[in-house]
C-alpha cells in the first residue's frame, strides 16, 4: 500500500485514527478524512455536496462527518499501523521525520515512538 491509498484524495493529508479519521462517501464509494467531509458541509446549503472526484451528490441532509460510515477497512489498517513494531532508533526532536521529511501523526503503541506514516508502514 502506498501513501496516496493512505491520504485524502481532497486535502492529501494522510488518514489517522484521530482527527483525519476516513470517512466513507456511500453514494461513490470514495474515502476523504473527516476534516474534509465537515468543511464540504459547511461548504453546502443543505448537507449535499459533490464528491470531489467524480462529482456525485453525496451527504443526503448529514449534518456533521460522524453521521458517515467510517471506512472500517483503511480505519483497522491505521490502527495496525499506529502499533507496529519499530527497528531500535531513538526518536528525533522535533516535529518531522529525519528520513522522509514528513510531519509525525503516529505513537506506537508498544514503544511510544513518534512515527511518520512512511515509517509505521514501511519500516
Amino acid at each position: 500500500i502506498g501513501a496516496d491509498e493512505l491520504s485524502c484524495m481532497k486535502c492529501s493529508n494522510s488518514f489517522n485514527t484521530a482527527e483525519r479519521i476516513p470517512r466513507l462517501l456511500p453514494e461513490c464509494g470514495h474515502t476523504l478524512c473527516s476534516v474534509c467531509v465537515e468543511e464540504l458541509i459547511k461548504a453546502s446549503a443543505n448537507g449535499i455536496f459533490e464528491c470531489p472526484d467524480d462529482k456525485v451528490l453525496c451527504g443526503n441532509g448529514k449534518k456533521q462527518a460522524a453521521d458517515f460510515p467510517k471506512n472500517q477497512s483503511l480505519f483497522r489498517l491505521l490502527q495496525k499501523q499506529a502499533s507496529v513494531i519499530v527497528k531500535e532508533k531513538p526518536t528525533p526532536k522535533g516535529n518531522e521525520c529525519d528520513q522522509h521529511k514528513k510531519k509525525f501523526e503516529i505513537v506506537c503503541l508498544d514503544c511510544k515512538k513518534r512515527l511518520c506514516s512512511k515509517c509505521a508502514l514501511f519500516g
